[in-house]
This record gives C-alpha cells, structure tokens and sequence, in this order.
C-alpha cells in the first residue's frame, strides 16, 4: 500500500475537498427518504415519536406493539395529549422546532401546519407504496392535499347524519326520515307539538344551533354553493343558492321547528329521550353514547342521511395522520403511516375504538356492511365534503359561526347576510400573506451596526477603567439580585419588548415555522385597529362591562363592608368568609356552574320564574341580556375582594371621630357622607383603579359562558378578541398591537382616576 507523505496529501487536498463537496451536494439534492435509506431494502430500525389525542392516544399503542412485532429493532413511542391542549402544543413544537416524528392532525388542522412548511411532502413515498389516496373516500382524500401536495394521509373519518326518534315519526306517521328539503318542512311541521296544551311547545321536530358551522356546512353545500376556491382563492358565496341555504335554514327557526336556543343542558341524546326534540345532527360516535347512555331507546331509534337539495352532501372531518420535516428517521415513520393505513389496520382500529375507516375497503367487512346504521354512514361518506383546505379555516369558521348567529338571533335577511359572509371572506383573503418576509436582512442591518456601537463602548470602558472600577464595590449585592434580575429580564422585560416589536411586524402562521418570512410593516396593525369593527365591537363591550359592572361591583361591596363593620349584624365571621368564598374559587368553575343557573329549560333562574307563572329568558343567549347576566355573576364573584379591602379601610377610622359626630347629634347618612367617605377616600380610589384595571382586562366570563363573545359579538371583550387573533387565527402581530392599544387606554384611564380623585394635577 502507498503511504502518502504530508506533501502528497497537502497537494491531494484540493481534490480531496471537491469530492466531499461533490458528495454533499448530492446528498442535498437526493430525496428525503432515500438519504435515510428508502428503497434500499435494508431493515427498518430505529425509535420515533408519535403525538396523538384522546382515546386514540389510550389506545394507539396496542397497534404500535402489532408494528413493532412486524419490524424487529423499531420503536414506536406513543406521546398520548389532551384534545383541548392539543393544537397549542403542535404550534409550541413548531416555534421551538422539537416537533415529534409523526402526529394525528385534525383535518382542518393539516393546512395549518402545511403553511408553515412543517409536514413532509409524501408524494415520493407514495410511488412505491401499496397504498394510494385513491382507496379513501374521495372527500377524505382531499384532506390530505394542500396547495397541490400531498402532506397527511388519512386515518379516521366522520361525517354529520340526522339522528331521530323513529317511534315518535312513526307516530305522526313518517315511515321514513326526510329525504329532501321539502319533506324536512313538513316533516319539521308533523312533528314540532305541544303536547300538554299549555300554548308552548314541548316537542320541536329539530334540534338545530345557532351558531354550528359543521351543521350549516351540509345546508350550503346540499343547495349548491361553496365559500371558496381553495386553489384560486376566489371568493364564491356570493350567489343565490348560498341565499337560498340561509333563508332554508332559517325558516326552520322562524317556524319553530327547532328551538332557538340550545335547551339540550343534559346532551341531546337525553333530551332526545325526554321527548324534547325528535332529531339532531350529529356524527359516528353518537352511536356508542345512544347504546350507552340511553338504553331505554333501543330499538326506538335510528340515523339517517342529510336530506338533499340540488345535491346531496355533508360535513367530513376526522383526522389525518402526518409527517414532520424534523424526524430524522423518515423511512420508519413512513412505515408507522402507512402500517395505520392498510384497511385490515383500519377495521381493527374501528373494532377498538369506534372510528371509522377512511378506507373504502375496510367497509367491505361485515362487521361494518351488515349493519344499518353503518350503511347510512357510509352512503353519507360518499357524498361528504371537507371545508375548504386553507390555513385561515378558523377564521372562517369564526366568520360562518358568527353570520350564523346574526341570521337567526336577529333575524336578519338572508340576502344581507350572504352579502357580509362574502365580504368577510374577501377580507380575510386579502389578509393572506404572499410575499417574501423582509424581516431577517432588517435584523442582519441591525446586527451589523451594534459591531461599531460594541467596540465603542468596549473603548470607552477600557479608557474609563479607573472610574469603572468604583463600581467594585456593588458586585456583592449584584451577586444576589442576579438570579431574579435575570428571571425578570427573560420571562418579564424580555417578552414586554419583544411583543412591542412584534406589533409593528405581521408575524402569523407563516411565521411560526420561519421567522424569517416576517416583514416589518409600521404602524399598520395600528392602522388596522382604526378601521377593524370588531376592535370597535369589543371596546364598546368592554366599556359597558366597566361602566356598569365595576360602580355595581364597587356599591356592592361597600353596602357589605359597612353591614360587616356595624355592631347590628351578628356572626360577623360567618358572614365575611361567605361573601369572601367566591373570590378564591376558580373563575372556571364559578362560570360553568353559572351557565347551568342561566339554562333556558333546566336551569335554576328560568325554573323560578316558571314558578311565579314568569316566562323563560334566554339569559345567555339574548344579545341584549347576556351582558348584563354576566355582569351579575361578575359582581357575586368580585365583590368579596373589594369589600375585605374596604372593611380594612372602615377599620382604620378612628372611633372618637363617630363619637363626636354621635354627640353633635349627626344622622347615620351625614356620618357616612361626611366622616365615613372622606376618611375612606384612598381606599375608594385603590379600589376603583384596581377594579377597573381588572374589568378592562376581563376575559374568561364571555370566553366560557358565551361561546367566545358571543351572541352577535355582544360579550366579546377587547383582550378576548386579543386572545382569538393571536391564538386562534395565528395574527400575533396584529394582537400584539390590540395589547398595546389595551395598555394606552389603561393607562389613561388610571391617570384620570387618580387626577380626579386627588383634585389636582398629577406629577
């Protein structure tokens, strides 16, 4: 063998480097999967991640054991995650680019994550594979596209389908549950009673929301109409079936086939029971809660098929099964997909769970085609259609929910509202980011410019040495306050300036997965602001919530401070721990139990009133009273905190002031205007700033107790809205500058408050 002397090698080196750069270059440009090995029939080896939700996180496992048994030397790490914290915890993977290997991803959710180029294209996989998109129903395989590629591949479907009471049809002589948009009418009037003869109705034919999406979605399509083009981005509801399917779904509440509130307080199925109402719409896994949960019905019900217009269509959602680009062995979680999309894995997972197959063949088994109910899910399959695959899906799902609601609650005219849900869209698809980012050579300017304003300072501290090294002296006392100096500059001041920053940006989804996509665009969010309704919606909110809620709150509060500081009410203690309670309880709790006390038919207030011979309110969902019953709960909830802070107050006046104004013979109201308040004055005005420091802030009441603001918008706070824009529609620098705008206003508010209450100028 030659031996290479260090002159030979220095001489080779040239070469030696073109080679490897050479290799590396190829390496670039090789696919994905065969740089991992793809098609190089070794074995698979190797661990991936896997996150999934729900019960399929419980159970996915038994079916990662079956695939690892198959493949000796893998590993399938199943990281089971809670539905509710799910989507926020994939963004979270995201930014931080600690993505798992593999995920299930709702279907609406797979355009989202496509946008921020976080999914691995799996067209190369699917070339040499068994399976194809083909094999899935034909709407179950557009969720796996977005703009043109494949990205996920389906795994679970489900659809929406009518469930009714066949006993009661039957009785009023239906053999059959409506086939058309003709027979739902009618059959909306056979069955729709009062049954007591009482003059108000007591079995509605349907059960229909008033703000649904996925329900109204199966109207829309079945009249021949669509929201928009996916692929163009044309905006298509403005049109006369469009019209055609609000004002149909509309008629059904204006006639009083449905309810126009949500009365199903125990689920509708046990509604459904009581008789309450004979149908709803609802998806596969009703079917396991009816035989659960209501087995008196056996046998007395049954599921069918959206009725039909122009066409027939419903509502597919489920979930999809995806890639990341960050998996560093693609070969095996491309195995792990495809293993979860053999239709004989599908049945299984059906067995196991109850999902349904998204694939075609799976329903050839008898366990699925020999049952009735799962016939009608699957003619129902064939016809169903997923929203449109865009990464904004739930603004427009905001915006449908929203349109929605004003069509029924106000009664509005279809034509306005198909008119508004039109430019809506347009609006939101305006607000579509299509060019490049110019944020990162921003950055890289800046960076550059710190080097000479760095050395500067590093010189000035090198010829000012003598004078710097005074400071010695401190460095002992720095010692100990650098932990929390540092805490406060990371997770405090850190974030404070960043979100400042981040206001004069449009950092979104894009830019969840590349900053760099990020451009610097001004004070155009705070343009935005001057010109958004919804801004407009949400202070005026916000104000009357203040304005009403916080003087009520403050009075409250006061009245039971001086109830608890007299010597007339006994058991003080008592008292002042039951009025306290509700303040240390969790504003979670406190607002569900509330929304039960404000239940159109089983709640507790409505039943009162029914006691007293009163009509029901729909307390919550009556666009003039849900702020107010809000409000009311508000007060219940906060007054205890105001009243310990001013029973500390009234407990600081000194008695021989009460003593001399007994003696000159002062009335219980002259006391109170002229000692007790002026005395009480600094505790007054730290209670009004903090209480309305604190309702300009409020955010989990309308959040929990009304849907997100609802109905009509006439709950959404500012900081609510604040939340919906960064968290659900991904426009954080658009809620960054909402919070700035939030910090102005309080700020001006507080300094008014403090003027006003010292009488003088404030310094």
């Amino acid at each position: 063998m030659t031996r290479l002397t260090g002159t030979t090698m220095a001489q080779d080196a040239p070469g030696r480097l073109l080679l490897v750069l050479l290799l590396a270059l190829a390496a670039a440009a090789m696919p994905a999967g065969l740089r991992a090995g793809q098609g190089t029939g070794e074995p698979l080896q190797g661990t991936i991640s896997v996150w999934a939700m729900g019960d399929e996180a419980m159970r996915l496992p038994e079916l990662a054991r079956r695939f690892e048994a198959e493949h000796p030397g893998t590993r399938i790490r199943v990281q089971a995650i809670p539905w509710t914290g799910a989507h926020q915890r994939l963004l979270t993977s995201v930014a931080g680019n600690v993505t798992p290997d593999v995920a299930q991803l709702g279907t609406t959710w797979v355009p989202e994550f496509a946008a921020m180029d976080s999914l691995l294209p799996l067209e190369q996989y699917l070339e040499g594979s068994d399976i194809s998109l083909e094999d899935f129903f034909e709407g179950s395989a557009e969720t796996a596209y977005f703009e043109g590629r494949i990205v996920s591949i389906p795994w679970y479907v489900d659809t929406r389908v009518f469930f009714y009471r066949t006993d009661l049809a039957e009785e009023a002589g239906w053999d059959h549950f409506p086939r058309t948009w003709e027979e739902l009418e009618q059959f909306g009037a056979d069955l729709t009673l009062d049954r007591t003869g009482d003059g108000r109705i007591d079995q509605y034919a349907f059960q229909l929301p008033t703000r649904g999406e996925q329900e109204l979605f199966g109207f829309i399509r079945q009249a021949g109409a669509d929201l928009l083009d996916s692929e163009t981005m044309e905006v298509l509801a403005d049109t006369p079936e469009m019209t055609e399917a609000l004002a149909f779904y509309q008629s059904l509440f204006l006639n009083n086939y449905t309810p126009w509130q949500d009365i199903a307080a125990l689920g509708p199925h046990q509604s459904m029971a009581r008789g309450l109402f004979v149908s709803f719409i609802s998806g596969p896994w009703f079917v396991g809660i009816f035989e659960r949960e209501v087995p008196q019905l056996a046998g007395r019900w049954a599921v069918a098929p959206l009725p039909g217009h122009h066409r027939e269509s419903s509502f597919l959602g489920g979930s999809n099964m995806a890639i990341f680009r960050g998996t560093r062995n693609p070969d095996l979680a491309w195995a792990f997909v495809e293993f979860l999309a053999r239709p004989e894995v599908q049945l299984q997972w059906y067995r196991e769970v109850g999902n349904l197959p998204a694939s075609r063949a799976a329903w050839e088994d008898p366990s699925l085609g020999g049952d009735e109910r799962w016939d009608v899910f699957r003619r129902q399959l064939e016809v169903a259609e997923p929203p449109p695959p865009v990464e904004f899906y739930k603004a427009i799902e905001d915006l449908l929910q929203n349109q929605q609601e004003t069509l029924i609650l106000s009664r509005r005219d279809p034509a306005e509202v198909t008119g508004n849900l039109a430019a809506g869209l347009e609006r939101l698809v305006s607000l579509r980011r299509t060019e490049e980012g110019n944020l990162a050579p921003i950055v890289q300017t800046i960076l550059w410019l710190l080097w000479p304003l760095g050395a500067a300072l590093a010189l000035v501290a090198f010829f000012k040495r003598r004078q710097i090294a005074g400071l010695g002296r401190y460095k002992t006392p720095f010692f100990f306050l650098l932990p929390i100096l540092l805490h406060l500059g990371v997770f405090l001041v850190g974030p404070i300036f960043a979100s400042l920053l981040l206001s004069f940006t449009n950092f979104d989804i894009y830019s969840l997965g590349s900053w760099e996509s990020t451009s610097f665009i001004g004070i155009d969010n705070y343009r935005l602001l001057l010109s958004d309704p919804l801004v407009g919606r949400a202070l005026i909110n916000t104000f009357y919530f203040v304005g009403i809620g916080g003087p009520l709150t403050i009075g409250v509060a006061l009245a039971l401070a001086l109830a608890l500081n007299s010597a007339v009410l006994p058991q003080k203690g008592f008292f002042r721990t039951g009025i306290f309670l509700p303040v240390v309880t969790p504003l979670v709790a406190v607002a569900v139990v509330w929304r039960w006390i404000y239940a159109p038919r089983d709640g507790i207030l409505n039943y009162l009133l029914g006691l007293v011979g009163l009509p029901e309110f729909g307390w919550l969902a009556d666009p003039n009273l849900a702020m107010p019953s809000i409000i009311a709960m508000s007060v219940w909830k906060n007054a205890g905190f105001s009243m310990v802070i001013f029973l500390a107050g009234l407990q600081a006046i000194p008695r021989n002031v009460y003593e001399a104004s007994d003696i000159d013979g002062a009335s219980r109201w002259q006391t109170f205007l002229y000692i007790t308040l002026p005395m009480l004055r600094p505790t007054l005005v730290f209670v009004i700033i903090i209480t309305t420091i604190g309702y300009m802030q409020f955010f989990a009441e309308p959040f929990i107790m009304t849907d997100q603001g609802g109905p009509e918008h006439r709950t959404l706070s500012i900081v609510l809205l604040l939340y919906q824009e960064a968290f659900d529609f991904f426009n954080i620098g658009y809620a960054s500058a909402i919070a700035y705008t939030l910090c102005v206003i309080i700020a001006a508010i507080s300094i008014i408050q403090i003027r006003f209450a010292r009488g003088e100028e404030y310094s």
